[in-house]
């Protein structure tokens, strides 16, 4: 009986969750960066498309 449906993931099944997690705080971390080069960036943008 695999230990998966015992309600607990097995070995393999852990660790594509803590991967699985910490992909998804890399992405949120890059998003929250972009987002910040974005803010940067934009007011330059503004200035070019104005002249």
């Amino acid at each position: 009986m695999p230990t998966a449906a015992l309600g607990r993931p097995g070995p393999r099944g852990a660790a594509a969750t803590a991967f699985a997690a910490r992909g998804r705080i890399a992405f949120a971390l890059l998003a929250a960066v972009s987002l910040v080069d974005f803010a940067d960036i934009l007011p330059g943008m503004e200035r070019i498309i104005i002249e």
